[in-house]
C-alpha cells in the first residue's frame, strides 16, 4: 500500500511537473517571439537608413557626375567657337540634365535627412528593446530547461515507484506462498494430533496436580 501510494503521489507530482514544463515552454516562446520581433525591427530600420545613405550618395555623385559632363563640355565650345553652333544643342542638353539632378539632389538633401534619422531612431529604439527583452528571455530559457529537467526527474520517480510496487508485489507473493505452506503444515500437524487422540497409547503418566494426563502413542506422538 505505501508504494501504491508512492506511485500516486509521484504521478501527481509529475502531472504538476508537466504542467510548470508547458508553462515554462509558452512563456519562453513569447519572450523569444518578442526579442526576434524587435530584432525584426532592427534589421528593418538598418536597411532604411542604408538605403536612405545609399539614395543620398547616388544622387549626389549623378549630380557631380552631370555638372563635370556640362563643365567639359562648355569649355570644349569656349575652346573652339566655331563649333559652338554645333554643339550648342547638346550643350543645352547636357545642362537641362544639370539642372534636373541638382533639382533632384536638392529635394534629396531635403527629404532623406529626415527619413535617416527616423530610421536611425527606430533603430535604437528596437536595439534598446531587444537588449531590454534578452535579460527576460535567458531567464525564460533557463526556466524552461529547469522544468524539463524536473519533469524528466518526476518521470524517472514514477518509474522507480512502479517498480518498487512490483517489487513488493512480488514479495506478497512470496509471503502468500510461505503462509500457504505453513497453514498446509499445520493443518497436518492439527490432523496428527487430532489422530493420535484417537489411537490407543502406549503408556501414560499423570501429572502431579492431578489435572492432566499425558499419553504417548505407537507412532511416538504424545498429547495432553
Amino acid at each position: 500500500q505505501e508504494a501504491k501510494l508512492s506511485v500516486t503521489n509521484a504521478q501527481a507530482a509529475l502531472g504538476k511537473a508537466r504542467e510548470k514544463r508547458d508553462l515554462a515552454a509558452k512563456a519562453l516562446s513569447e519572450r523569444d517571439k518578442e526579442w526576434a520581433a524587435q530584432n525584426a525591427l532592427a534589421a528593418t530600420a538598418t536597411r532604411d537608413r542604408d538605403a536612405a545613405a545609399g539614395e543620398l550618395t547616388r544622387i549626389q555623385a549623378e549630380a557631380k557626375a552631370a555638372d563635370e559632363v556640362l563643365q567639359k563640355a562648355t569649355a570644349a565650345v569656349k575652346a573652339t567657337p566655331e563649333a559652338a553652333l554645333k554643339l550648342l544643342d547638346d550643350l543645352v542638353a547636357k545642362a537641362e540634365v544639370v539642372g534636373r539632378r541638382k533639382a533632384a539632389l536638392e529635394r534629396a538633401e531635403t527629404d532623406i535627412p529626415p527619413r535617416r534619422k527616423k530610421a536611425e531612431e527606430q533603430l535604437a529604439e528596437a536595439q534598446k528593446k531587444a537588449g531590454e527583452l534578452k535579460g527576460p528571455l535567458d531567464k525564460a530559457r533557463i526556466a524552461a530547461e529547469g522544468a524539463g529537467q524536473d519533469v524528466t526527474l518526476a518521470e524517472k520517480n514514477v518509474a522507480d515507484a512502479t517498480a518498487a510496487v512490483g517489487a513488493a508485489q512480488a514479495e506478497e507473493q512470496v509471503a502468500q506462498g510461505r503462509i500457504r505452506r505453513s497453514e498446509t503444515r499445520l493443518k497436518t500437524v492439527q490432523a496428527d494430533r487430532d489422530r493420535s487422540k484417537t489411537q490407543s497409547f502406549q503408556s501414560a503418566a499423570l501429572s502431579p496436580s492431578g489435572q492432566s494426563l499425558l499419553t504417548v502413542g505407537a507412532d511416538g506422538l504424545w498429547t495432553r
